[in-house]
């Protein structure tokens, strides 16, 4: 099923582009962008697991934009990786 592709411009058409790519790679080889295995070494995830991920990030950006404003989910995130 093919869907209309999002009428995004700039970070926004940027940051859906990433988290596009990841979902789909996640889809096919289940490598993790994070963990430094290289393709191949995990199972592919399923798309309830997948859903299930990209809503507790949306809840998790929901909370902290609404603890820091605009700028709390980039703080939080900046907090964990720096």
């Amino acid at each position: 099923m093919l869907t209309k592709p999002p009428n995004l411009t700039g970070v926004d058409a940027e940051t859906f582009g990433v988290v596009r790519d990841v979902c789909e790679k996640l889809l096919v080889t289940g490598a993790e962008p994070m963990t430094g295995l290289p393709e191949g070494n995990t199972k592919p995830i399923v798309i309830e697991k997948l859903v299930e991920y990209l809503r507790e990030l949306q809840r998790s950006v929901e909370r902290h934009t609404k603890l820091g404003g605009r700028q709390g989910y980039l703080q939080f995130v900046r907090d964990h990786l720096g």
